[in-house]
């Protein structure tokens, strides 16, 4: 079908145009300022007979074209628009609802004369339709998996705090029970039911925290602490498990560090207890060894580096680069059996990487490894110290002449801390 110029003489020019307009797949048509065509090819005739039916006449203005109402409005206003002299491009739905409405993005571009008066308008359609369906769909994918998220976070939040419950009380009473003399089969006993149970609470922490940084809702709290208090509480913990498998645990602290830091002391913690864990778990005989020293300094904050190394079974090179993936565990070339989720390394890296430090691993496989963490810290002013809580040890307490209210929704955590009150 030929390209229409009710207006135009035809020339060698006007030709060329022709063929150029029309070997395009974009919709292409002009008018002037009275609503009269000047220009329209093939693909803006099949666009008007396939959205309303409509066979385009050269000699009828798009006024007078039998157009969906609400549409004739729109391009009212973008032709005139246009007719002022704006150069636009906008993205419109147009078509009647009985045959087919499609998504087009439109450029308006106002013809002028010699005289750079507006005498009419160019408008270039390209029809977007499936794009706009896509978009479409993404967002709602999006939306659905936001809301399949939230619902899974939710879901494990509310899960892991319900379990947490009865594993306290569960450890609770096994610990109190260890305090009584019973005969070693019964000790034993018990104490496999606590450490099964310290592992189910490790876990349920593990996907806790997870679904948490999943979620982007894990805080953090920055207040001044002491360093070497920290490291004190996990000597309590980590020396326990290292002597139990006769193994030397050492603690290298440098002098130079301060004795107050501001930051999160908690995840500090947590992210020591993770690599120190994993150190003792995977090593069979030799030593864990903790060093902290200061990278670099200024006068309000300093870096801190954080080395955990020890003699374990060390990691494959094809592994180094998958550890800290979730779910991801160290399958040892002997066959070493893993236990756990798979999610501390990926935690532990989270927690660091969100507190603007960096984390990498050093490793031979037989001969141990070494995780390497650095961590910014600020200094504690003189002024801010007289804030900082003191806490002191008051020793036993004895509860026989006192009344203690005790608000506890859980049957089982009553009978719990009933005992444990009464000594």
């Amino acid at each position: 079908m030929k390209l229409g110029f009710p207006h135009l003489e035809f020339n060698s020019q006007s030709a060329k145009l022709s063929a150029i307009i029309e070997s395009t797949k974009s919709i292409i048509y002009a008018v002037d300022s009275l609503g009269n065509y000047l220009i329209f090819n093939d693909s803006h005739r099949k666009m008007m007979w396939a959205c309303y039916q409509i066979e385009v006449d050269p000699k009828v203005t798009w006024k007078e074209t039998n157009l969906y109402e609400q549409d004739r409005l729109k391009l009212a206003g973008f032709i005139h628009r246009a007719l002022t002299g704006e150069q636009f491009r906008v993205v419109e739905e147009f078509g009647n609802p009985l045959f087919k409405r499609c998504w087009f993005e439109v450029n308006y571009n106002p013809i002028r004369d010699e005289f750079n008066r507006v005498t009419g308008v160019a408008v270039f359609l390209e029809d977007v339709t499936e794009r706009i369906a896509l978009e479409k769909d993404l967002r709602a994918a999006k939306e659905s998996a936001e809301t399949d998220a939230k619902a899974k976070s939710t879901f494990l939040s509310n899960m892991s705090h319900e379990i947490r419950t009865p594993m306290n009380a569960i450890l609770g009473l096994t610990e109190l029970l260890l305090y009584k003399k019973l005969d070693v089969n019964t000790i034993e006993n018990l104490k496999a039911i606590q450490f099964s149970a310290n592992n189910l609470l490790t876990i349920i922490n593990d996907i806790l925290d997870f679904s948490k940084i999943e979620a982007g809702k894990l805080s953090f709290e920055i207040q001044a602490f002491d360093l070497l208090h920290v490291l004190e509480d996990l000597n309590r913990s980590v020396s326990v498990s290292a002597t139990a498998k006769n193994l030397v645990y050492e603690v290298n602290m440098s002098g130079a560090i301060p004795k107050y830091l501001k930051g999160d002391s908690v995840r500090l913690s947590q992210i020591l207890l993770n690599l120190l864990g994993n150190s003792v778990k995977f090593t069979q005989t030799g030593k864990v060894k903790l060093t902290v020293d200061v990278l670099n300094e200024t006068e309000t904050d300093l870096v801190l580096e954080f080395k955990v190394s020890d003699t374990g079974i060390g990691i494959p090179k094809d592994q180094m680069q998958s550890i800290f993936h979730s779910f991801s565990r160290v399958e040892s070339p002997q066959k070493y059996k893993t236990q756990g989720t798979g999610l501390g390394l990926s935690i532990t890296k989270h927690l660091v990487e969100m507190q603007m430090g960096q984390i990498r691993v050093d490793s031979q496989v037989g001969k141990g490894s070494t995780f390497t963490f650095f961590l910014p810290y600020l200094k504690v002013k003189a002024n801010e110290l007289s804030q900082t809580p003191v806490f002191e040890d008051i020793g036993k307490v004895s509860f026989n002449e006192m009344k203690v209210l005790l608000v506890e929704d859980n049957k089982i955590n009553q009978m719990l801390a009933r005992q444990i009150l009464q000594g």
